[in-house]
């Protein structure tokens, strides 16, 4: 049988036994009367709530320091065993019990005693205080106590209990002073309230005593003997004093707190069961409708608040409620409605008794969060403009401290924020050094160690009540469904934030433990990691299709199912009732990270940090949180930014959108009334503000004081300091908040803009290069943000920025952090996704998917790119199309890329089969690199023009294809190995034509001009224009001597060689096709200089400085009668021009006169194929009668020109050069051009006859006939007619002027050559002039046949052409020269010897030819005379034929070239025979004319081809080719015999001399 129940009058009250009367009145209870101060018990003035009210200034202080300030005490050893909810064991590390130890108060440094002021207890009374001084000390507190004046009477305790204290004074003496002051004792009347000394004197030392004694603390020995000696009777004492001065000074028994808290167990927590069943029920009822009421019907003034937690405490009183439960409730409440009503809940907990302690040392400490509107001195809920005021200007206050602090200690300096306490160097030491195995000594030890500052302060019950809720959720008691509500991780964020509880005290409830939460973090990025990899392109599950079954046929009988498919059905009764998964619960949330979470998001600095602190690579796996620090970023350079962000013109006004309005009453007939949408409100919510989301909504983050603890930057000086602490914490995941990042690239321009300083610039270096540029990674393909950056680094030069992206991408630090990594790694995959689909149809929609890739990692996107195009070079176009879309960074980063591409690898640059051609890879990236520098301007050329030029000055010439690539594509320009015969012959005349050859050409120079114009601001800007042409030149000349002997292949030296011949001929055109002749001069030296200074060869330097000097003497007016300038003979300025078979217009005498008026050349009509028949030509005057040339006088305008360029070849070559020469011929010779010896007319007549042509087919086209379409057709034949009349107008000044060329160079030809033995000349001849310009180029082949013909034909005196052939066609000296040509010099010598042989073979074929030509008009030339008598005039000629006539002499050439041929042809060496094929090949179609030569050469090749079958491959091709010339031309081959007379006996005479 159950016990009866008591009755409520058997029940012990909980007002101290007391019976409670009806009806009751819970305010006037005992309970009711908690926390009320001593004055208003005893009828004074009621304190305001939080305050120090009473005249002793303790009516309001609690009587807790952390702990539960109703001094609640939970047993741990009263609890029942753990059942099902009990949450698991935790780790001693992070256990915190609910039993309360021995409190250990915050420690506090004892302050120094600070000197006192004496008023009554002056230094005059204390040296006669035996005689007068103690009696008038006593006399004036006596009168004080009389007179009620509290302020002089506490003077007098003040200072006696100071001078007892400080040893000034006996202690029983003084106490016996503070007893004749109080005097004797008085009843107050009833019903009045008097003045009690005694009391106030106790207050006064109690007040004394606590400042003086802060916890932990050794009691003052005099203190104990001066209470005594007051007569103060002991029972006031121990109801007045506090406890530990009770316990101190032996009032009470050392076991006084223990009774008392076990007491007041007793009476708060005995419940009966009539209360448990239905008052305690009610009581919360009532208590949550009063908080739910009250919270959403007033506004939450400081008048309702405090009166609804009197209704509290009433319903406290009056139920017996649990205190802690009740808090427990009201927390609830205020999870439930935190984001509506959390200004209510807040004040109501500021001034409720649940507040934490405020005393001296916590005070900034709980209010560092607390908004001043939620203080009890506050009566509304907002703060008004004033408080705001003073609140910025405190915030700015705080900031100017605290960035000269955090640049001293770094990080720790926001752990102090919000005011926490810094213990000394000795305290922490010593706290940190404490023994013992005390779970609350180790979290605060723990704190300090983490922070450098004190635990704050909280309300450790409220703290258990959370930490119970949160254990639950993570324990094993919850049900499937028990989630962790989110409302409960924001109100603990929150109480952290305001200071009612501290992070300390909660920590330790948090899932998981510290000891766990390294794998729970490991196990995130795992998480992560698997995410990212399906995401990323490529990296997603398998395809539907795939995973798929097969699919069943359809054509047969019930869709292809048989009896089996039908058998085979699964059994719905064999399945089990559940699932494993069905009892698997979720995993607990992690409760650390979303406090931490929503710390951040709250402004709670230093709390966040100290997680962070606990777990460094927390962002790593929950990346979220960093979206939260950028935030607070942001917040902090908001004042630096205001001051560098673009200022608006006007204020952008948004205003809603008008829509018809639903009355349309009264509108007339055809108009609609609009009215405006109302504007949206702002809701709240507990994230960070979010704008234009759901439908255009607006969501604002509840707490608008989250920032008041964030520190704001003051100057650019503290955004360092921040990114050199805070910001670490982000680091480069900064490029995740877009406006941050741009916020700090405007500071950094305006900073870089207004200070160029070194230092200045040195820092915002080093912050790009670590954090700022990096951080791009990470952007979503901000383009403006990606500028903006790009804006800062333009401040540096091209090597710093290179630098700077180097670190970004190939460093050792940034690209292995790990949100790099996985940002690179994406990128790479798009990249190869993209390249793998795209093409030339689908070139648009690729180029904006790689360029958006390319906006956040241009690097990791350009070196996938390049990788494809060195395999693949059809891609070259393609990806110059896509990268149309890429920012001016890309632009930038892509030259950083080529370059790093180019020369950043250490792999070969010769190919792998073709040793002599540069690699696969190299010709594709320097294929791409002219594309796109051609077709994208922004591009800089600038460092790879230096680029260039170092690798040649290292002595790598492979990348002189990247040079030749940019010429070619920029500026247009062909290599001159692509012009043809007639093309060179054209490209010796003047520009109109030159103009037109190239344009036929398919030339791209004209059309390049704009590209071109680029290409050459680059070289002159970076002023290696004309350092670069003489590299080139320098290192053609000395490029067989740059390889070691081991690794100087012959062939691949010659092929050295000619590419950068080839390379120096198309850059010489680049200058001069772009820069003026003064402005080509003023870039690269003179002549001499290049030979002196450069210590190039004249051959190289006349190349580079020739077009120069012509420019210079074609200023040189012509000749005009009494002029200053002599004019010349009209025999030669008007002397008509002959044209040859080739139609050039040739300088060689003639035997008719000229026409008359200047009348055009009769070969400007006669055209035939392209060529003036030779009987049409129009000869010059015969030599005879011609007048001397002019002799120079000392004004002549072209000594003035070429005398320095005489002089300077004199002193800078040997002086052996000039024994045979003259200087004079010798600069006549290097200066002079093609079209100095002869005028193309055939090229003119050829190009003029196709402008007729096609003006004629313009007029004839008839597919337009519109209007627009006829003036388009006049347009252009207007445009052809201007070019064939500049071409006729051309021809004709080379007509006109031709004369005086020709006397021009031949006003010294008397001087040229020394009367010397002739072969001497020849040899002179041949190795300072012939051969060097010879191996230049086709053109220089040509002028050099020119001028052998050019220096016979005048009569040259000294010149013997039979004794030059001699020299020239030697076996032994043409085997030696072929063997040191390379391929290009062989064509060149091999053009030249075709010349020559022509030449002969048409003297040879007509007797009245060679006589004409060989022997001169009137038989006077001296090149075929047997001998010259003393002024070099012919005595004897050579004979057509006959014994030692010219058949001889032309059979002996012959032979000679046969036998060095033969002799090349024979050997095994390769030069030698690849040169002698490339002779032969040149001169096939004039030698051999003799069958035996050539059966010989065919039986040689066929050797030459066999043998090299597979071995020497380019032999035997070139071989093979030759022959098949060979066997189509030797039906045309005769025999010795019909070769001429008496050359059969040559062929056994071994010792016929070289020369005659």
């Amino acid at each position: 049988m159950a016990p009866g129940k008591r009755k409520r009058n058997d029940r012990a009250s909980v007002d101290a036994g007391e019976n409670r009367p009806s009806p009751h009145r819970p305010q006037n209870t005992n309970l009711g009367q908690h926390d009320r101060g001593q004055d208003m018990r005893d009828g004074g003035r009621r304190p305001s709530r939080g305050g120090q009210g009473g005249v002793g200034g303790r009516g309001g202080r609690r009587n807790d320091s952390r702990d539960n300030p109703n001094k609640l005490n939970i047993n741990a050893a009263a609890r029942s065993t753990p059942g099902p909810m009990s949450p698991p064991p935790r780790p001693s590390s992070a256990t915190q019990t609910l039993t309360p130890t021995a409190e250990l108060p915050s420690p506090v440094i004892k302050p120094d005693s600070a000197p006192f002021d004496y008023e009554f207890l002056t230094d005059d009374r204390m040296a006669s205080w035996s005689s007068t001084g103690r009696q008038e000390v006593v006399q004036a507190g006596s009168q004080a106590r009389q007179d009620e004046d509290p302020m002089d009477l506490a003077s007098v305790f003040q200072e006696l209990i100071r001078a007892t204290l400080d040893g000034r004074l006996d202690p029983t003496d003084a106490g016996n002073c503070v007893k004749e002051i109080l005097g004797p004792e008085t009843e107050s009347a009833e019903g009045t309230v008097n003045f009690e000394p005694s009391t106030f004197f106790l207050d006064t030392l109690s007040m004394i005593f606590e400042a003086d004694h802060p916890p932990n603390t050794q009691t003052n020995s005099n203190l104990r003997p001066f209470i005594a000696a007051t007569g103060i009777p002991p029972m006031i004492m121990r109801q007045m004093l506090d406890g530990r001065l009770l316990q101190d000074t032996g009032l009470t028994r050392d076991t006084f707190n223990r009774v008392g808290v076990r007491q007041a167990t007793n009476l708060l927590y005995r419940q009966a069961n009539y209360n448990l069943l239905r008052e305690e029920t009610e009581g919360y009822s009532k208590l949550v409708t009063e908080l739910f009421t009250t919270s959403g019907s007033e506004p939450p003034s400081a008048e309702v608040v405090e009166d609804a937690f009197e209704r509290v405490k009433g319903l406290i009183g009056t139920f017996d409620l649990d205190v802690g439960r009740v808090l427990d409730i009201t927390l609830d409440v205020f999870a439930s409605v935190l984001i509506k009503h959390f200004r209510f809940f807040i004040k109501l907990l500021r001034v409720s008794s649940w507040w934490p302690r405020i005393g001296e040392g916590d005070l900034l400490t709980a209010t560092g969060g607390l908004p001043s509107w939620a203080l009890p001195s506050s009566p509304g809920w907002l703060p008004t403009e004033e408080e705001e005021e003073l609140s910025r200007q405190e915030r700015q206050k705080r900031d100017v401290l605290f960035w000269p602090r955090a640049r001293e200690i770094g990080l720790d300096a926001f752990f102090e924020l919000g005011g926490r306490q810094i213990p000394d160097e000795e305290t922490k030491s010593r706290i940190l050094g404490a023994g013992g195995d005390d779970v609350e000594l180790d979290a605060d030890r723990l704190w300090i160690k983490e922070t450098g500052t004190f635990p704050p302060s909280g309300n450790r019950v409220a703290a258990q009540l959370l930490g119970f809720k949160l254990r639950f959720y993570a324990s094993e008691a919850r049900d499937k469904e028990d989630q962790l509500p989110a409302n409960l991780i924001y109100l603990t964020a929150l109480l952290i934030k305001i200071g009612f509880i501290s992070l300390r005290d909660v920590y330790p409830h948090l899932w998981p433990s510290d000891e766990d939460m390294p794998a729970q973090l490991e196990k995130k990025k795992a998480e992560l990691a698997e995410k990212e990899k399906l995401n990323r392109p490529g990296g997603g599950a398998a395809n539907a299709l795939t995973a798929a079954g097969a699919l069943s046929d359809d054509t047969l009988p019930n869709n292809g199912r048989g009896r089996e498919a039908t058998a085979a059905k699964p059994d719905p009764v064999a399945q089990p009732a559940t699932t494993p998964e069905d009892n698997d619960k979720l995993e607990p949330a992690d409760q650390k990270v979303q406090l931490l979470t929503c710390l951040l998001t709250i402004g709670a600095i230093p709390e966040s940090l100290f997680i962070l602190g606990r777990f460094p690579t927390l962002p790593e796996a929950y990346p979220e949180v960093l979206d939260l620090v950028n935030r607070i970023l942001n917040h902090s350079i908001k004042d630096v930014y205001a001051a560098s962000q673009p200022r608006a013109i006007q204020d952008a006004e948004c205003p809603t959108k008008k829509v018809a309005d639903a009355d349309q009453n009264g509108v007339p007939k055809g108009q609609v009334r609009l009215s405006q949408l109302p504007t949206r409100k702002l809701l709240r919510w507990p994230f960070p503000d979010k704008y234009d989301t759901n439908e255009n909504q607006c969501y604002r983050f509840y707490w608008d004081e989250w920032a008041d603890n964030v520190p704001v930057c003051q100057t650019v000086d503290d955004i360092f300091i921040l990114c050199d602490t805070f910001l670490n914490i982000s680091g480069v995941s900064i490029g995740k908040n877009s406006q941050l990042l741009s916020r700090f690239a405007r500071i950094g321009t305006k900073s870089l803009a207004e200070d160029r300083s070194q230092s200045n610039l040195e820092r915002w270096q080093d912050l790009l290069k670590r954090l700022l540029v990096p951080a791009l990674s990470l952007n979503k393909a901000n383009t403006e943000v990606v500028n903006e950056i790009y804006n800062m680094l333009k401040f540096y030069p091209v090597s710093t920025r290179y630098a700077i992206y180097a670190d970004w991408f190939e460093g050792r630090v940034t690209p292995q952090l790990p949100a790099m990594k996985i940002a690179f790694e994406r990128a790479r995959l798009e990249t190869l996704s993209t390249m793998k689909r795209i093409s030339g149809i689908n070139a648009q929609t690729m180029a904006r998917t790689l360029s958006k890739t390319a906006t956040a990692c241009p690097g990791i996107v350009f070196k996938v790119a390049l990788t494809q195009i060195e395999s693949y070079n059809n891609l070259t176009k393609v990806v110059v199309e896509c990268a149309k879309y890429f920012s001016d960074l890309g632009y930038d980063v892509l030259v950083w890329s080529l370059m790093n591409a180019l020369g950043g690898h250490k792999r070969s640059r010769n190919n792998a089969e073709f040793a002599l051609l540069p690699s696969r890879w190299l010709l594709a990236l320097s294929k791409f690199t002219g594309e796109v520098f051609k077709r994208y301007r922004i591009m800089d050329l600038s460092p790879i023009i230096q680029y260039v030029n170092d690798q040649l000055y290292r002595g790598n010439s492979t990348d002189l294809v990247i040079l030749k690539e940019l010429i070619s594509e920029m500026a247009g320009i062909v290599p001159d190995t692509d012009f043809g015969d007639k093309e060179l012959l054209a490209m010796s005349g003047g520009p109109v034509l030159r103009k037109q050859t190239l344009i036929g050409l398919k030339d791209r120079r004209f059309e390049s001009m704009k590209t071109g114009d680029r290409l050459m601001r680059a070289l002159v800007e970076t002023n290696l224009s004309g350092e670069l042409l003489i590299s080139i030149a320098q290192f053609r000349q000395s490029a067989i001597y740059r390889i070691s002997d081991e690794d100087a292949h012959i062939k691949m030296l010659a092929t050295m060689v000619d590419d950068t011949q080839s390379t120096l001929s198309q850059y010489l055109d680049l200058l001069r096709s772009n820069l003026a002749i003064e402005d080509f001069d003023k870039l690269v030296p003179g002549i001499t200089e290049l030979i002196a200074d450069f210590g190039l060869a004249p051959a190289l330097a006349f190349m580079i400085g020739r077009a120069s000097l012509a420019h210079r003497i074609s200023k040189v007016p012509p000749p005009a009668p009494n002029g200053t300038t002599k004019s010349l003979p009209d025999s030669i300025g008007s002397a008509p021009v002959a044209i040859d078979s080739d139609g050039d217009v040739g300088m060689e005498a003639g035997d008719n006169t000229a026409q008359a008026n200047g009348q055009e050349n009769a070969s400007q009509s006669a055209v035939l194929n392209g060529l003036a028949e030779a009987e049409e030509d129009t000869p010059m005057t015969d030599p005879k009668s011609q007048s001397p040339p002019p002799t120079p006088s000392s004004t002549d305008p072209y000594e003035e020109i070429l005398g320095p360029i005489i002089t300077g070849v004199q002193n800078a070559l040997p002086k052996e050069t000039f024994n045979y020469i003259s200087a004079d011929f010798y600069v006549t010779f290097w200066t002079a051009t093609l079209g100095d010896l002869s005028i193309p007319s055939s090229s003119y007549d050829v190009e003029i006859s196709r402008l007729v042509a096609e003006q004629s087919l313009v007029m004839k086209d008839r597919t337009d006939m519109t209007r627009a379409g006829m003036s388009i057709k006049e347009n252009n034949k207007k445009l052809i007619s201007q070019t064939r009349e500049a071409l006729m107008a051309e021809f004709g000044k080379f007509v006109t002027g031709f004369g005086r060329t020709k006397a021009r160079l031949l006003r010294h030809k008397s001087d040229w050559f020394k009367p010397f033995k002739a072969e001497d000349v020849s040899d002179a001849i041949l190795e300072k002039c012939l051969i060097p310009r010879i191996l230049l180029s086709p053109s220089d082949a040509d002028f050099c046949f020119k001028m052998i013909k050019f220096l016979h034909d005048n009569g040259v005196p000294h010149f013997r052409l039979l004794s030059f052939y001699g020299h020239l066609f030697r076996a032994n000296r043409l085997r030696s020269i072929i063997f040191t040509c390379t391929i290009r010099e062989a064509e060149n010598l091999g053009r030249f010897l075709r010349h020559v042989l022509a030449d002969l073979d048409r003297w040879h074929n007509n007797s009245t030819v060679y006589e004409k030509e060989a022997w001169g008009a009137s038989a006077n030339l001296p090149g075929f005379a047997k001998a010259l008598d003393e002024e070099g005039k012919a005595k004897n000629l050579v004979s057509y034929d006959g014994e030692r006539g010219f058949k001889w002499f032309h059979f002996t050439w012959h032979q000679r070239m046969f036998t060095a041929l033969k002799h090349c042809l024979e050997g095994v060496e390769w030069m030698h025979i690849r040169n002698a094929i490339t002779i032969l090949k040149s001169v096939v179609e004039v030698y051999p004319s003799v069958d035996f030569m050539g059966n010989q050469f065919i039986k040689l090749l066929e050797v030459v081809a066999k043998r090299e079958k597979g071995v020497r491959e380019d032999l035997s091709l070139t071989g093979n080719a030759v022959l098949v010339q060979l066997k189509k031309r030797s039906k045309n081959w005769i025999m010795v015999q019909a070769f001429g007379h008496n050359t059969v006996s040559l062929l056994g005479n071994r010792q016929v001399p070289w020369l005659i």
